[in-house]
């Protein structure tokens, strides 16, 4: 089985033009998306911002994207991103983020030149990120608090991907 056969998929373009609405690319020539999938959120980026890089693990969906954004402006990576090196200067990440590694993704994020990012997630993760008053406070809310302030911004409903997740997700803001 290969990963692109675990994934859910966003499927809903007016979500993820909501999803844009809320990024403030101001200051930024930098954006990159996590897990880009079928390129639903890509093809929002493009042309957004100087500098997009993409990167996405899986090889069979990375090539579907090579030839989806041939001669366009985007940086598209074939790695694991909690090994891919991150920009040595401020950046933005927008993503629909895989569920199964959101911690280790966030601890990445908060210990990186990342200004913020607008993550969809998986609910419970996020709430929890919040910390207190809105959930138990876990060790990794409290490291996120020191630089950053995380807010929900939206929930999602399950129809909006493909297949429809098992999971509750939401739109988070890290700041």
């Amino acid at each position: 089985m290969a990963l692109s056969d675990t994934q859910n998929f966003i499927n809903n373009k007016e979500l993820v033009d909501k999803l844009i609405s809320f990024v403030n690319f101001d200051g930024i020539s930098t954006v990159i998306e996590i897990g880009p999938g079928r390129g639903i959120i890509a093809d929002s980026l493009i042309g957004k911002i100087r500098d997009f890089i993409a990167v996405e693990y899986d090889k069979k969906l990375f090539l579907e994207l090579e030839k989806r954004y041939k001669n366009q402006n985007i940086k598209l990576v074939n790695e694991d991103f909690l090994k891919f090196i991150l920009p040595d200067s401020p950046f933005i990440v927008v993503a629909n983020i895989p569920f199964n590694i959101t911690a280790d993704i966030i601890k990445k994020l908060i210990n990186s030149k990342m200004k913020s990012a607008y993550l969809i997630m998986q609910k419970e993760a996020g709430v929890k990120y919040l910390g207190a008053p809105s959930a138990q406070s876990p060790l990794l809310s409290h490291f996120i608090k020191i630089k950053f302030e995380i807010r929900k911004l939206l929930d999602i409903d399950r129809k909006n991907y493909t297949p429809n997740p098992i999971s509750r997700t939401s739109i988070f803001r890290v700041t």
